[in-house]
């Protein structure tokens, strides 16, 4: 099945597009894995969450943190949710702190698994 991930860092002003091919019935964080080098760990939910992808790591005394939606929607969204044909998944790596990472579409691509 095919899926569109969406890779935003808004304080940069940076996001990357894919269509990623993977197998029925993945879950989120599984597919974002056929892609990029991903850290899980707890960080709300459980020991599954979006910890990191290459260093931009979540770190909330500092104000960041990855967000995602599922075809936009958030409040269902999670890194366990089962993704289906078509959906397309966005992260958000937010940044509310004042000692934010600039980072820049070049570097976003190097997290990528080659």
């Amino acid at each position: 099945m095919n899926i569109k991930l969406i890779i935003e860092v808004p304080i940069s002003k940076v996001k990357v597009e894919h269509e990623v091919s993977c197998l029925p019935h993945v879950s989120l964080i599984e597919m974002v894995k056929q892609v990029y080098r991903v850290e899980q760990k707890f960080v709300c939910c459980g020991e599954t969450d979006l910890y990191a992808i290459g260093n931009l790591s979540t770190d909330t005394t500092k104000g960041r943190w990855w967000t995602m939606t599922i075809n936009g929607d958030f409040n269902k969204t999670n890194s366990n949710s089962i993704l289906h044909e078509g959906d397309m998944v966005e992260l958000f790596y937010e940044q509310t702190g004042l000692d934010v990472i600039n980072i820049t579409k070049e570097e976003l691509l190097g997290y990528k698994l080659s």
